[in-house]
């Protein structure tokens, strides 16, 4: 029955509130702050954390583009394809993950 396909639709969980939301604005705003400092593993820790408390496409990208600037390609595509998995339609997640693969010759995936 078509009228129960909404349910197909909704998130797996309701977004973060109350003190659970300040906790994750407040590692978002410490992760920044890391990557902003080049500290790009502790941001990527902080990031993690993020993720397990609720996960989130934002964080997938940064996750993706601390581990470009650690030179570890392998793992910024892997952060950019778990951000394509929350959000098909994330256009940052695809320009960085297409640049990876242009500059590896692999155009035919880049498209």
């Amino acid at each position: 029955d078509i009228k129960d396909l909404g349910d197909f639709f909704k998130p797996a969980r309701d977004p973060p509130s109350g003190d659970e939301k300040d906790e994750i604005d407040a590692i978002f705003e410490e992760a920044n702050r890391k990557h902003a400092d080049e500290d790009f593993d502790g941001a990527i820790e902080d990031y993690s954390k993020i993720n397990e408390l609720y996960p989130c496409k934002e964080a997938h990208l940064n996750i993706g583009l601390c581990k470009v600037e650690l030179d570890d390609m392998d793992g910024a595509v892997e952060s950019y394809d778990k951000a394509l998995d929350m959000d098909g339609a994330y256009s940052s997640a695809y320009y960085n993950k297409g640049l990876i693969l242009e500059m590896r010759g692999e155009l035919e995936d880049a498209l």
